[in-house]
């Protein structure tokens, strides 16, 4: 066993030396088509046999298939068989899918911060009431926390990448428990998953978050919008069954519209809610009856800001 396990752990030098020499032997006797499908994917697979575990259930994966990212890399993806949850290869190019926060492509995103705070809004008041405040982890331009504080909502913003242009004053504070953590848009960029979510349930024990299920296992990027290969940024993308599992590691119980909407916590939020209010104008109506009483936060931000009133 100890003689295999070291001729595992060489395969990858080996094929890293000799790649090319037998690469250049296959092209010689066989199409190219078969050398594209096959001998890429065995490379791939001896390369990657010894180490390569799901960032989600630990289980061994295999390579998938190939996309071009940023027009220009050529990334290998792998999936795992337990769970269907897809990674890339180790993202090298990230620093220059980075190159600017907020992809040039994404114009969706005024749209999605205004739909989420009218879901969040529909939601917090219902399963979460607490005096503590809320957190967006993730929190980009700080667009999403300004809007929930104009709803009403103590609401703080906490973002490594990106700088706060619209919740100045209302950073994270550390050692602060919050009532619940929003997380819009985050986990599909992900390079460790699992140590993200971890420190997210240092903040609070509840999790709002959207990503997009896979529609199906085995789904190819040319088949989906969502792994986004312009933007380079999308590296993780999980199935109904990885969410599950990883909502099993915590101890927490999972509740998903099944698309896109999901939260893990410690508090059951039934699913037939949660998929009622992913209907933007029922959410509406709901934030509406729930938040009557409650009073916006803009004129006491603006006055803690600036010193000045609005008149």
């Amino acid at each position: 066993m100890d003689f295999l396990y070291i001729a595992l752990l060489l395969i990858p030098v080996i094929v890293d030396k000799w790649e090319n020499s037998l690469k250049a032997c296959f092209r010689s006797e066989v199409s190219e088509y078969f050398f594209k499908k096959y001998i890429d994917y065995f490379l791939d697979l001896i390369r990657v046999a010894p180490n390569m575990k799901c960032k989600v259930c630990c289980c061994r994966v295999n390579p998938w298939t190939h996309a071009v990212l940023l027009n220009k890399y050529n990334v290998q993806y792998f999936s795992c068989g337990n769970c269907g949850f897809i990674q890339t290869e180790d993202p090298y190019w990230l620093s220059e899918a980075y190159s600017s926060a907020i992809a040039r492509s994404d114009i969706g995103l005024i749209h999605r911060n205004i739909r989420y705070s009218t879901f969040c809004s529909a939601v917090i008041p219902v399963f979460f009431r607490s005096a503590l405040p809320g957190l967006d982890y993730g929190g980009g331009n700080g667009m999403f926390t300004r809007i929930m504080r104009d709803l009403g909502f103590e609401f703080h913003w906490l973002d490594k990448y990106s700088p706060n242009q619209f919740a100045e004053g209302h950073e994270f504070v550390d050692g602060q428990r919050y009532s619940v953590v929003t997380a819009f848009e985050l986990l599909e960029h992900l390079v460790n998953p699992l140590e993200t979510i971890s420190e997210i349930f240092r903040h609070s024990d509840s999790i709002i978050f959207s990503t997009r299920l896979l529609p199906r296992w085995g789904i190819h990027p040319t088949e989906w919008w969502y792994f986004a290969p312009d933007t380079g940024q999308h590296i993780s993308l999980f199935s109904r069954e990885a969410l599950e599992l990883i909502a099993k590691k915590f101890g927490v119980h999972l509740s998903s519209n099944g698309i896109s909407l999901h939260i893990m916590s410690q508090q059951s939020v039934p699913t037939i809610y949660l998929k009622a209010i992913s209907f933007p104008p029922l959410a509406k109506t709901v934030s509406t009856i729930v938040n009557f009483t409650r009073l916006s936060l803009l004129e006491q931000d603006y006055s803690n800001l600036t010193g000045r009133k609005l008149s």
